[in-house]
């Protein structure tokens, strides 16, 4: 690309030289113009650049933090309201205190001995300047030896992240679509 803004403006010097006007004022101030234009042209493409990079480093953000809720559930971890906004749209309970979301956690984390989530299949939609939904297949598998129950399955889990200077939390957790889930109780 820069090579060919220099091959143009060779050329416009060309034609103004062997015009013969090279020397009047006017001409230079198109020259100086022709140069003001193609500086804002670079600016603009910078500030582009600039602007794919902190998106793509807030992507692989999200994917991180994502994959760091789905070992904190697996885990289940006591800190897991961290990942959270203090008010989130939880699937059907609507828009809920991150209390309530810690305690609906806590009942299932109270049912199953073992739970093992993981995810992937990754689409990422920005929403707004802070606002990200993270759309993925999760498979789920959970066990309850001393009760003999088992429950597994395989959804479209949605996240909305919002991003507060830097730490990104959970504004919205749903499911999209259920692939197939299996229950032995």
């Amino acid at each position: 690309m820069q090579a060919k803004i220099e091959i143009l403006k060779l050329f416009i010097l060309l034609v103004v030289i062997s015009s013969g006007c090279g020397n009047d004022e006017s001409t230079k101030l198109k020259i100086k113009e022709f140069e003001l234009k193609e500086r804002e042209a670079e600016v603009e493409k910078k500030k582009k650049d600039l602007n794919q990079t902190v998106e793509s480093n807030t992507i692989s953000q999200a994917k991180k933090f994502i994959e760091e809720w789905v070992s904190s559930t697996n885990n289940k971890d006591p800190n897991l309201g961290r990942f959270y906004d203090d008010y989130v749209k939880y699937y059907k309970g609507g828009l809920m205190k991150k209390s309530q979301v810690l305690e609906d956690k806590r009942n299932f984390f109270n049912r199953w001995d073992r739970i093992e989530i993981t995810s992937e299949q990754y689409v990422e939609e920005k929403i707004s300047e802070d606002e990200y939904a993270y759309i993925f297949d999760k498979h789920f598998s959970c066990s309850s030896y001393s009760k003999n129950k088992n429950y597994n399955g395989k959804v479209r889990s949605r996240l909305i992240l919002k991003e507060y200077g830097g730490t990104l939390k959970i504004i919205s957790e749903n499911d999209e679509e259920i692939y197939y889930t299996n229950k032995n109780y």
